[in-house]
């Protein structure tokens, strides 16, 4: 019957290991320079309470002499500012412009404006007296004569007049006699 060795054997390793890196923090001013600007939590939690080290400020360390080692001069910590590159404020888009319908005449461009649904006005006012079919429950029953100023709903757009809906009824007009033109300049 064999007895089995202990399993605990295994942490003599890592543990003689991490007591040579903490031998090394504590004795060493490099070793310690080195370990706090990497790890600053290791500074405040265990540099803080350890004795501070005699670093001869003519960039000797005085355990150099044991080890035949030059250690690099103290460093002293210097602010240097840094300058930020400043870039150039972005170049706003050009500002929409709107298209334009009406020429410098004050004519209506119908096609050009035929071919842009989304610039159509809801309505247009009459500038002259119309007739406009009278409807009632989908049926014609009539006429209705409309005076001019009335607005009616703008539908259609084709072969340069205007398509006009007033109360159910529709008809044809031509853009002259409406304030179409004044309407798209605002």
């Amino acid at each position: 019957m064999t007895k089995h060795p202990s399993k605990l054997w295994l942490l003599g390793p890592p543990a003689v290991i991490l007591l040579t890196i903490f031998a090394y923090y504590a004795k060493y001013s490099w070793a310690r320079e080195w370990v706090d600007d990497r790890f600053p939590w290791i500074a405040d939690n265990i540099g803080s309470h350890l004795p501070a080290l005699v670093v001869d400020l003519r960039g000797k360390d005085p355990n150099a002499r044991l080890y035949g080692t030059t250690p690099a001069p103290a460093r002293i910590p210097v602010r240097v500012p840094v300058k930020v590159p400043v870039e150039p404020p972005p170049v706003p888009p050009p500002a929409f412009v709107p298209p334009t319908f009406v020429g410098p005449d004050g004519t209506v461009d119908v096609p050009k404006l035929a071919a842009d649904r989304a610039a159509w006005p809801k309505t247009v006012a009459l500038k002259k007296a119309m007739e406009f079919p009278a409807v009632v429950n989908g049926k014609v029953v009539g006429k209705v004569a409309v005076p001019p100023g009335t607005e009616a709903n703008l539908v259609s757009i084709q072969e340069g007049k205007l398509g006009l809906e007033y109360q159910g009824g529709g008809g044809w007009i031509a853009v002259e006699e409406t304030d179409l033109a004044q309407r798209l300049q605002h």
